[in-house]
């Protein structure tokens, strides 16, 4: 995943002049992204992000039910935003 500016060995005092930093940088962190295996090309969230455990929160109170009826949209956002958020 290191791209090189020049070739030749690589040493502590020379590594910014024989790798490209910034494309390397970026190549070491698209290595880690994983994709999707029913939409080809697009990339997934990793399970343990902020955002991948928001909408998993958001899912559990969509099927939230209370006396056998689903709650409305605004106590989810009561429940989401008074409870599950710290400001």
């Amino acid at each position: 995943w290191s791209v090189r500016k020049e070739s030749g060995r690589v040493y502590p005092w020379n590594f910014e002049k024989k790798i490209d930093i910034k494309k390397s940088s970026e190549n070491f962190i698209s290595n880690l992204i994983s994709h999707c295996t029913y939409l080809n090309g697009e990339s997934v969230l990793p399970k343990n992000s902020l955002l991948y455990e928001k909408f998993m929160v958001l899912n559990e109170l969509n099927n939230l039910k209370v006396n056998e009826q689903k709650i409305s949209v605004e106590t989810k956002q009561d429940i989401y935003n008074k409870l599950l958020q710290k400001r």
